[in-house]
């Protein structure tokens, strides 16, 4: 408790000190202004040329006077940067709440971060009756049918929320009352196998592999699966591919260090948006050495679909070589191209028409479409996926019969 009421007694010393220092630099910005030629009063803001509009009744009126000299004190404003991380500081240390992305970053018990939208996905979902769930099973038969005609594998993976893995970290004032798996995704996932659909449910698979390992599979201060739980899913996916292709491949064998280290790339996501002073970062962070692929470089082009729960996946499949290439659509707007043989990716910005992307997608031995379960049969590129198939399959041609309008 000492500990806690020196460091609180800091920071309110700190935040006096701030407000006296941003007064300072508020009259020292406002004399500059006021020294300066009126022509001279534009200025380089953040992201564009920021233009005076004079001090008239209607720009006072339309408060664009105060808009301009808010956007001036902030720019002038010495070491604006580090006042804004004492800011930060300041209220995740005294209310344990977060600014960032206009409050989407959601601290949890016990310091777990999590998306304000995951949480509301899972303890509060947007109702979505039976029937849709079917539909989008059907809509996911006529993909795999599409693709099975040319040959091509598709499996349709759903990656798994942190609010969903770990509810007892949801705050108490979000009311929460679910536990465990997503009540719909059960559903859908009968309707799958009703369908003989090829698929990967991620979160049975964090569950299971957090009892085989005894490790969490989501880190404290990201949203997403850390790197042991990419790691799971990919060896999972591979697995499926080997099934449905006949390929007859030796599995994927992890190997998996466990170490307190400073959290990177995914496994800090949410903690770096926070952009705090003295961020907590430390903790038990697993760290997958690599996946020991014996048959490595397999002769396979492979296209993923999805959101950013498959950043890691693909990194792992790259840096091991698992397939000769791997083509990864983050959400149908943009694609990134790994080749066995090249360093660095191809990246390239989809136009609304995907102008190659059916090329692709044909070129392919392996598709792969990606849903998390916070957004089951809702996805952007689920629906952009079944709307390019539909485009690009043939309408059949009515019979004769139908022509002459007879029964």
């Amino acid at each position: 408790m000492r500990i806690i009421f020196l460091r609180n007694g800091f920071l309110k010393l700190l935040l006096g000190g701030v407000m006296v220092l941003g007064l300072i630099t508020g009259i020292l910005a406002i004399t500059d202004f006021w020294q300066s030629a009126p022509e001279q009063h534009d200025f380089v803001g953040d992201a564009e040329i920021v233009h005076y509009p004079g001090l008239h009744f209607h720009t006072l009126q339309s408060h664009q006077f105060q808009n301009y000299v808010e956007t001036l004190v902030a720019k002038k404003l010495r070491l604006r940067h580090y006042f804004i991380r004492i800011h930060n500081q300041l209220y995740f240390s005294l209310f344990k709440k977060s600014f960032a992305e206009q409050g989407g970053v959601i601290v949890g018990k016990n310091g777990e971060l999590f998306q304000k939208q995951y949480i509301q996905a899972y303890c509060h979902p947007a109702p979505l009756s039976p029937t849709a769930l079917t539909d989008w099973a059907n809509r996911l038969q006529q993909m795999q049918a599409f693709f099975q005609k040319r040959g091509i594998t598709f499996i349709y993976l759903i990656t798994p929320s942190k609010a969903e893995y770990k509810p007892q970290a949801v705050p108490e004032r979000f009311h929460c009352t679910a536990r465990g798996l997503n009540p719909q995704l059960r559903l859908l996932e009968q309707a799958l196998r009703a369908r003989h659909l090829a698929y990967v449910n991620g979160p049975a698979l964090m569950k299971k592999a957090d009892q085989q390992w005894g490790i969490s599979l989501f880190p404290r201060g990201g949203t997403h699966w850390n790197w042991l739980g990419a790691a799971v899913a990919a060896q999972d996916l591979f697995q499926r591919i080997d099934r449905e292709r006949q390929g007859h491949w030796r599995p994927l064998q992890l190997a998996v260090s466990l170490g307190t280290i400073q959290p990177f790339d995914s496994d800090a996501d949410l903690l770096h948006l926070m952009n705090l002073l003295w961020p907590e970062v430390h903790e038990q962070t697993p760290q997958v050495h690599g996946l020991n692929m014996t048959s490595a470089q397999l002769p396979l082009t492979v296209t993923f679909i999805g959101g950013s729960f498959n950043d890691n996946l693909v990194k792992l499949m790259t840096q091991e070589h698992v397939f000769s290439k791997v083509h990864y659509y983050f959400y149908l707007k943009s694609e990134r191209t790994f080749k066995t043989n090249e360093k660095d990716p191809i990246d390239r910005r989809l136009d609304q028409a995907f102008s190659g992307v059916l090329k692709t997608l044909e070129a392919s031995q392996v598709v792969i479409l990606e849903e998390n379960s916070s957004l089951l049969a809702q996805s952007e590129q689920g629906k952009k996926l079944f709307q390019l198939i539909q485009q690009a399959t043939p309408t059949a041609a009515p019979s004769l019969r139908a022509k002459r309008g007879n029964p």
